[in-house]
């Protein structure tokens, strides 16, 4: 069979016996997927890529603990998921430190209202503290749903969580958001 018809599961073999060649079809099949999940924890394509290549190197060196009976694709999605997530914590802490000098800084740039470029700059922030405050469960459904625009059903492969429970978990996000938003602006 031709390597680009593979399975998941052919080429993690191939890759174990020493093809690790194999193991490009891989990466080429799922680098869509993994800057697409990336991109929501990175605001710089640099940082996409960076972690991507991370995500793609770890995934590699542990592909001896990869589990048969679970998808390539969601073990895989879990892992730049976490990639992801320590990034972002690491970036938040950064963005904090630096938020007064960032908003000063873009007020004085600001070439509109400055009044109404204020208050966009902190909505957003505070729109991202507020998806920064869910619980990861709640948090990456959220993202997935909204940011991503992806259809449940999607959301549940790459999870391995119930439609319903999905359905409960962005539900209960938003509302957690909206009442974050209306304390804060």
């Amino acid at each position: 069979m031709a390597s680009h018809q593979a399975s998941d599961s052919e080429i993690v073999q191939r890759v174990r016996n020493g093809d690790s060649d194999a193991y490009r079809v891989l990466v080429n099949r799922y680098a869509p997927m993994i800057f697409h999940v990336l991109r929501r924890y990175c605001r710089t394509e640099e940082d996409v890529e960076d972690l991507a290549q991370d995500t793609f190197v770890r995934a590699y060196e542990n592909l001896s603990s990869f589990r048969e009976e679970a998808q390539f694709s969601s073990w895989l999605y879990r892992i730049a998921s976490n990639r992801g997530k320590d990034f972002a914590k690491s970036a938040r802490q950064r963005r904090k430190d630096d938020s007064a000098a960032d908003h000063l800084d873009r007020r004085r740039a600001a070439a509109g209202d400055p009044h109404r470029d204020l208050e966009a700059s902190e909505r957003s922030l505070a729109l991202q503290e507020a998806i920064d405050n869910l619980a990861p469960d709640y948090a990456t459904a959220f993202m997935l749903k909204y940011q991503m625009g992806l259809p449940y059903r999607e959301i549940s492969l790459l999870t391995e969580t119930s439609i319903s429970a999905l359905k409960v978990r962005v539900h209960r996000a938003r509302k957690q958001v909206r009442s974050y938003l209306q304390d804060k602006l």
